[in-house]
């Protein structure tokens, strides 16, 4: 799944650590957010019985400020930044 997108941080940087809590405890697969920028470009992977595929999620919309200091916050991933 990915989950950048412009509705990301309608819940501020605690919603995103709380989606990503509940994605993980159901063992959902998702990119594009994360703690901080690096984490948050980190590919993702699905295993299935005959491949794996790639998961990168990006998002075109984005407001400076968002990641905070050195991208050391909760954040969607942009597209450029």
């Amino acid at each position: 799944m990915n989950w950048a997108n412009n509705y990301t941080l309608d819940y501020l940087h605690g919603g995103i650590r709380a989606t990503e809590r509940e994605l993980n405890k159901r063992q959902l697969v998702h990119a594009g957010a994360g703690a901080s920028l690096k984490e948050a470009s980190q590919p993702r992977y699905l295993e299935t019985i005959n491949s794996r595929v790639a998961l990168i999620g990006a998002m075109s919309t984005y407001s400076s400020g968002w990641e905070g200091e050195g991208g050391n916050r909760s954040c969607p991933l942009p597209l450029r930044f």
